[in-house]
């Protein structure tokens, strides 16, 4: 049975046709942006360890990558901020739907 709950879920979906695909496949999405500067995102991943992704991708990762557009439910915040302060803009933008 299928349930009607909230759900989180992660991924890149870096493309357009990606999201689309997960939109077919779920319905009412809404896609979290969260907006890192290039130069930040490789300072991350030059210090985590274990990741599955080395940083040397990140170029082709970002060349790849299709901002969502003004008819694709999303919001852009700034991945800048602290995690905890991330997820309060997601919720307050959400609680006011």
């Amino acid at each position: 049975m299928a349930s009607s709950a909230p759900v989180v879920a992660s991924c890149s979906a870096l493309t357009r046709s990606h999201r689309e695909i997960l939109q077919q496949l779920a319905g009412n999405i809404l896609f979290v942006w969260p907006e890192v500067a290039e130069d930040e995102l490789a300072q991350r991943m030059e210090t985590r360890r274990g990741h599955f992704m080395p940083a040397s991708l990140l170029p082709s990762q970002l060349s790849v990558f299709e901002p969502p557009m003004a008819d694709e439910r999303h919001l852009r915040i700034d991945g800048s901020l602290p995690a905890a302060e991330q997820v309060k803009r997601v919720l307050r933008h959400l609680g006011r739907r």
